[in-house]
């Protein structure tokens, strides 16, 4: 048994195509989470599904998890391990939270990571980190779709219409870029997702009422109204400042998007793999305004073979690598 415990108010992006692909192939998997039940309740049912089979994999993917955990559930774990034929793997999407500042939760996370059979990582940059310390599989985020290996062709329009979307934090470098972007013709950005930094939300919208260009919506995205988006969008933006892994940008590629990001090693990663178009540098804005001129009033074409993303063969390395045994 496979038990997916997280306690999101949404399950991030890489755990429900992840679980539905591995009961796609017949593995037996239950989510244990969601906004309707406290941390401690979440905490008893994965305990106690533990010893109701014979062997479990414990799969956490919610970024927040190890903060949560106190002492006493810290070595409840480790008597889970000892008493019933227990695994447990994370997925790792950060480090540690991007906003955090206090380092009793980096010791928190660590100790975590510690108890943990596996640790899933998805990217080279954070392989490159715990493998020394750790038991890491390198996986990938997947992606949805219908057309594999298909020429993208991409008309954009004169003002080249930009997108950035999700959450808005102040990790995500949308300040640093809304900056950059009012000074560039010919473009119009919009930044569509919810901002619960009251004093975040109202830095932008000061920066927008000074702005021609951009459009500000502090609302959360229904996931129809982020694909009507960017079926309109010819650029999709992540500025980010910190960052380990993202599965916004797969969002973007699902709908073949241009990807525009700020020039982080993770950013480069992808844009080394074929997945980013440009990476652009604040320090050489020049570049970025030859990139977006390299784009207007023509056809622009590209062959981005993504079939190795899909959600069944994300699971399919997951199980080679012996992962579930």
């Amino acid at each position: 048994m496979i038990l997916f415990v997280d306690y999101t108010i949404r399950f991030p992006a890489f755990t429900l195509p992840f679980y539905d692909s591995l009961k796609t192939v017949r593995l037996n998997a239950k989510l244990i989470g969601g906004r309707k039940l406290f941390f401690p309740i979440i905490f008893a049912k994965m305990v106690v599904n533990c010893f109701l089979y014979k062997k479990v994999t414990i799969i956490t993917s919610d970024l927040y998890f190890p903060a949560r955990l106190k002492w006493i559930e810290l070595r409840i774990f480790r008597l889970l391990k000892r008493t019933a034929n227990v695994k447990i793997h994370h997925i790792v999407h950060n480090f540690i939270p991007h906003e955090s500042s206090r380092d009793s939760e980096e010791l928190i996370y660590s100790k975590y990571y510690r108890i943990c059979d596996q640790l899933i990582v998805l990217s080279e940059t954070a392989r490159n980190k715990f493998m020394d310390k750790y038991n890491v599989l390198l996986l990938s985020h997947g992606m949805s779709f219908r057309d594999q290996g298909v020429l993208d062709v991409h008309k954009v329009s004169d003002e080249i219409r930009l997108l950035i979307f999700g959450q808005v934090r102040r990790y995500k470098g949308v300040l640093e870029f809304i900056r950059i972007i009012k000074e560039i013709d010919m473009v119009h950005l919009t930044i569509a997702g919810e901002c619960k930094d009251v004093l975040l939300d109202k830095e932008i919208s000061t920066l927008v009422s000074l702005s021609h260009n951009i459009t500000y919506s502090n609302s959360y995205l229904e996931s129809s109204e982020l694909d009507d988006l960017l079926k309109t969008t010819d650029v999709a933006v992540f500025p980010y400042v910190k960052i380990t892994t993202s599965g916004a940008v797969y969002k973007a590629l699902e709908h073949r998007k241009i990807i525009l990001t700020s020039d982080l090693p993770y950013f480069l990663e992808l844009r080394d793999k074929g997945l980013v178009n440009f990476c652009y540098s604040t320090s050489d804005i020049s570049s970025l305004n030859a990139f977006l001129d390299s784009l207007r009033s023509k056809t622009w074409k590209e062959r981005r073979d993504l079939s190795h993303l899909s959600w069944m063969n994300i699971v399919k390395r997951y199980l080679d690598a012996g992962a579930i045994s």
